[in-house]
């Protein structure tokens, strides 16, 4: 009979040449336990969450947003108990479709999904979202004071086929205020941006509470952050950068008088000859009220 006792050696030898084949099967076992755990993990449907998408910046950071979401969860639940959970998203998107792709790709799916309630955009996507009837109307909320009536943002409504219909609406509130997003632990440039409320949203009244105790937390001056520098270091080297252009621009307009100056001697050099035949005029003109005289005497 074979000797198949297993021994120490043998044992040895064994794992010398096949442990790779060991170590792979726990890096498969690892991955196929983490991707099951993830896919059949709990997460709340959109009604018993609300989503918040943050349109601009790509520098976004996630730890002053999840002890943001964790305070506003606490600050909404006596108002609605189902709510279990508030998440902030980043979308990377400038509003140009023709020199971001990427940006417009992902905003047009995030749309399309339709799961989310809130979007902070600039002005042309808000105005953009209103008018293809993305946007819900504020205006009870405002009067309710559940928001802040000084920032609301009026806009016209429009209908199906994205004409106005003469009526308007609050649709959005002005978030250039929110100081607190532009700190380190949060980085969102909230300049020219504005928040709405998505017309798909399941839970309206949770989405406009949760919107309400964003500007609370975060309206505030701009902090001393190393993220507001930055963006304001950007703002003046843009400002810069477009105003060069107009000095280029009128440079040329202080050269003008040079022309006119060189017309000048050929204006003096006319002058002569265009008195010399004039010259006789004066002395007719003066001649000829001295024979009128005489009938007069």
């Amino acid at each position: 009979m074979p000797d198949t006792r297993i021994t120490k050696p043998r044992l040895k030898n064994h794992l010398h040449y096949g442990k790779w084949i060991y170590v792979l099967i726990a890096i498969v076992a690892w991955f196929s336990v983490d991707l099951v755990y993830t896919m059949t993990e709990y997460r709340p449907d959109r009604y018993h969450r609300v989503d918040v998408q943050l349109v601009g910046n790509a520098t976004m950071q996630d730890e002053g947003l999840e002890a943001m979401a964790k305070k506003i969860v606490a600050a909404v639940s006596p108002q609605d108990p189902k709510l279990e959970e508030i998440n902030f998203y980043n979308i990377a998107y400038s509003g140009d479709a023709s020199s971001d792709v990427y940006g417009a790709q992902k905003y047009a799916v995030i749309l399309a999904e339709g799961s989310s309630s809130i979007f902070f955009l600039d002005r042309a996507m808000t105005e953009n979202m209103v008018t293809q009837g993305g946007a819900m109307p504020l205006d009870q909320y405002v009067e309710s004071g559940a928001l802040p009536k000084d920032l609301a943002l009026t806009l016209p409504e429009a209908d199906n086929d994205g004409n106005p219909t003469g009526v308007s609406h609050i649709y959005a509130i002005d978030a250039s205020g929110l100081g607190g997003m532009l700190s380190d632990d949060i980085g969102f440039d909230t300049r020219d941006k504005y928040a709405v409320v998505f017309a798909a949203c399941v839970n309206p009244d949770t989405a406009v509470a949760v919107l309400g105790n964003i500007f609370s937390m975060m309206t505030g001056p701009v902090p001393d952050s190393q993220f507001a520098q930055t963006i304001a270091a950007e703002g003046a080297a843009a400002a810069q950068a477009s105003a060069e252009p107009a000095i280029l621009t009128a440079a040329p307009t202080t050269q003008t008088p040079s022309p006119v100056n060189s017309a000048a001697p050929a204006q003096a050099e006319e002058t002569p000859a265009a008195q010399t035949p004039a010259s006789p005029a004066p002395l007719a003109a003066a001649q000829t009220p001295v024979p009128a005289a005489t009938p007069a005497a």
